[in-house]
């Protein structure tokens, strides 16, 4: 921890060598890393009517317990590679947090890291509340190392507004939920990790800690994993995972080994309300589902063992189908048995499943809902589920983006069709780099001959490219009269030869068949690639030379008595 600190305050001085920019009262228009650090000196707010834009890689450092208030406009939207940060100072006294409200419609938090926010009883706010605004989001944020009386993030009447994909982890003190959605009658939150939180009763009659608390809101709730974390309370409507006062649809959460100072449920249905719960997972917490007086909880799906209780009715109406729950249930398909958790890529939750490996077969598998659609696994070789859906949690099937260096290959007046006799084509070769910085990599292109044997007919060719740059090249490819009659592939790949492919592009041709009188003693009868360089090198002229000698193809090869070798060279010069 203390390395760690070190760093921060560290970084903080170099940046604030370079440059600062202190900032205070209303405030509008852009702001750019070539400002940074933005130093808090006061209070600051968006005027009605007004729009703070703030740009990937902005650091904004509160020089004391400083807030931020918004009834404009507050774009705050980081990328991946370059976060914005909100931070103190002075991590003790920390800083006052974001409130948005009235006019602050289509506000947006992307990409942010949130720290430090300090909300005690004299300064009861949350980390971010948003009031009486609609199209809100806040996503792919962490909100981290803060203490609030109240909320982390509290909404009202504030719809249309998403919640998603932050990790929310290492904050204390929050009496009545981390997430909170009140009086708003739709809107998502989804795909958050709420993790290693604790919470600590102020003492308050309605205090009941929780991960997410829905007062009379109805929005959807998807994809969330809450676990880990710590809830106290003064009175008994604990629940660890979802308190629920309204008519949402709990879907596909994972709520696990969380601990309550009372009870404490994994979802509480609270009276009145009418959850409809599909495919969550609820195990390890002292109760899994608790439904209130007057309400009405329905669903399917569900996973609910491994808990020290598993359903308390309380005079509540529960209607689940295909669910397991330890100690059984009355309802269509439901079962009581063992669902056989196993630990695969990204958590312990994983349905035993013989196609993936595992010797048992859990029995949650193809037994949930025989209607119901749902994306995702539980399988741990991570193939996406398909036919009926296994009941309980999903994990996200794996990200595939696309790369940041290309390779597209694009033939001249297809469709391609060589004579028996043998011919050729030509194509282009697109290869793009759309990163910023310079990237080395191999190209190679291949033949995919009828029957699917490969062979390479160029390269692999080490190439660099800037950051920014597409070229695109004319190629000539030959095909013997030899060549078997079918269908074929050309493949360009690029990436580490032979087994790492960054990227890869293809298109088919066709070779007509040898018939009998075919007189084969004056065709072609070597596969050749040629045409312009694919090495790229700034000249002045514009043009592309070979950065170094190369050599491509050699066909026949192995070869008896003579053969083809294809190269080529950055100037002239002889050649053994």
């Amino acid at each position: 921890m203390m390395r760690t600190i070190l760093l921060w305050v560290g970084i903080l001085a170099i940046i604030s060598l370079a440059s600062a920019t202190d900032v205070s009262g209303p405030v509008s228009g852009a702001w750019t890393p070539a400002g940074n650090p933005y130093n808090v000196i006061g209070n600051l707010s968006i005027a009605t009517g007004q729009t703070l834009i703030i740009n990937p890689g902005v650091w904004v450092i509160f020089q004391g317990y400083y807030s931020l208030t918004a009834s404009g406009r507050l774009e705050a939207v980081g990328t991946v590679q370059d976060s914005i940060r909100f931070q103190a100072t002075n991590v003790d006294s920390g800083w006052g947090g974001i409130l948005l409200g009235g006019t602050a419609d289509s506000s947006g938090l992307t990409y942010c890291l949130i720290r430090n926010v300090k909300n005690e009883p004299i300064h009861p706010n949350a980390v971010i509340e948003c009031w009486e605004a609609a199209n809100l989001t806040i996503s792919h944020c962490s909100i981290q190392d803060c203490e609030t009386q109240n909320y982390l993030i509290k909404l009202d009447h504030c719809p249309d507004s998403r919640i998603s994909e932050n990790h929310v982890h290492n904050n204390i003190g929050f009496d009545n939920g981390l997430i909170c959605f009140d009086d708003t009658p739709y809107g998502i939150i989804s795909g958050n990790l709420i993790e290693n939180n604790i919470s600590s009763s102020w003492g308050g009659s309605w205090s009941h800690g929780c991960a997410i608390r829905l007062g009379t809101a109805s929005p959807d709730i998807i994809g969330n994993v809450i676990r880990f974390n710590v809830f106290n309370s003064n009175n008994g409507w604990d629940a660890t995972g979802l308190w629920c006062g309204g008519n949402p649809m709990i879907a596909n959460n994972l709520i696990y080994q969380n601990i309550a100072s009372n009870s404490g449920y994994g979802i509480l249905a609270a009276e009145g309300s009418h959850p409809t719960l599909i495919n969550n997972t609820i195990s390890q917490e002292h109760g899994g589902l608790s439904v209130r007086t007057d309400a009405n909880v329905s669903g399917y799906g569900n996973i609910i063992w491994g808990n020290a209780l598993s359903i308390d009715q309380n005079n509540g109406i529960i209607a689940l189908s295909y669910c397991d729950i330890q100690g059984g249930w009355p309802g269509i398909g439901n079962l009581d048995q063992n669902p056989l958790f196993v630990t695969g890529p990204d958590g312990a939750f994983y349905l035993s499943q013989i196609e993936a490996g595992q010797a048992q077969q859990s029995p949650c598998v193809n037994s949930g809902h025989p209607v119901a659609t749902l994306t995702g696994t539980t399988r741990t070789d991570q193939l996406p589920d398909i036919g009926i859906v296994d009941m309980g949690y999903h994990y996200p099937l794996p990200v595939t983006t696309t790369p940041l260096q290309t390779i597209t290959l694009t033939p001249l007046n297809p469709p391609i069709v060589i004579p028996a006799l043998g011919g050729s084509f030509n194509f282009n070769v697109t290869l793009e780099n759309d990163s910023s910085a310079s990237v080395s990599f191999e190209v190679w292109i291949n033949i995919a001959m009828p029957g699917g044997v490969q062979f390479t007919i160029l390269g692999p060719l080490g190439l660099t490219l800037p950051g920014g740059i597409s070229l695109t090249r004319l190629r000539s490819l030959a095909v013997p009269a030899s060549a078997p009659a079918g269908d074929y592939s050309c493949l360009g790949v690029i990436g580490d030869h032979p087994w790492i492919v960054v990227d890869t592009d293809q298109f088919e041709f066709t070779k007509l068949g040898v018939e009998n009188g075919d007189d084969l003693r004056t065709t072609n009868d070597t596969w050749l690639c040629t045409g312009n360089s694919l090495f790229y090198e700034e000249t002045g002229t514009g043009q592309a030379v070979p950065l170094s000698s190369r050599l491509f193809g050699i066909f026949p090869n192995p070869f008896n008595s003579s053969t083809i070798a294809s190269f080529e060279l950055p100037a002239a010069s002889r050649v053994n």
